[in-house]
């Protein structure tokens, strides 16, 4: 799903932004997702895999090398990237990563950061020192609270 979603021109840090902080989600929040993704992949994106089904990946290519233009599957796929790429603008975040992103803040708690092969990864820790504490007496105090 990644490689078409990519190609469809939606952003790595957007597509990964939705499956970095599974460890936040709550039962509700990961049932909502797998919805969101569920349908994206049963709509939008069934659309562009077949019509990239229609023609060989060779194919595709040779088109983009020698500058082939106008071709009904060319314009198939360019519609529906589109409407891939228009779902994905506005993608399931949590309620942590919207408050995050509503503050203004990086969407994810985790740092994505590129290789020089521009291959992305995580950083190894990328919540300031104050947001970690703040996360973790939160986290005992909910659970001191439930017990």
């Amino acid at each position: 799903m990644k490689k078409l979603t990519l190609e469809a021109g939606v952003k790595e840090d957007l597509f990964l932004c939705v499956i970095l902080d599974l460890e936040e989600d709550t039962e509700q929040e990961l049932h909502e997702l797998h919805e969101w993704l569920v349908n994206i992949f049963q709509n939008e994106y069934k659309d562009v895999a077949h019509i990239k089904s229609m023609v060989s990946d060779e194919i595709w290519e040779r088109y983009n090398l020698h500058n082939i233009t106008g071709l009904r599957e060319q314009t198939m796929l360019k519609q529906a990237q589109k409407h891939l790429k228009r779902i994905w603008s506005n993608p399931y975040l949590n309620e942590k990563q919207r408050a995050r992103k509503h503050s203004k803040k990086r969407i994810t708690k985790h740092k994505i950061i590129k290789d020089k092969h521009e291959h992305p990864r995580l950083a190894k820790n990328t919540e300031s020192e104050s947001d970690q504490s703040k996360e973790s007496s939160r986290y005992h105090q909910d659970h001191s609270r439930a017990e």
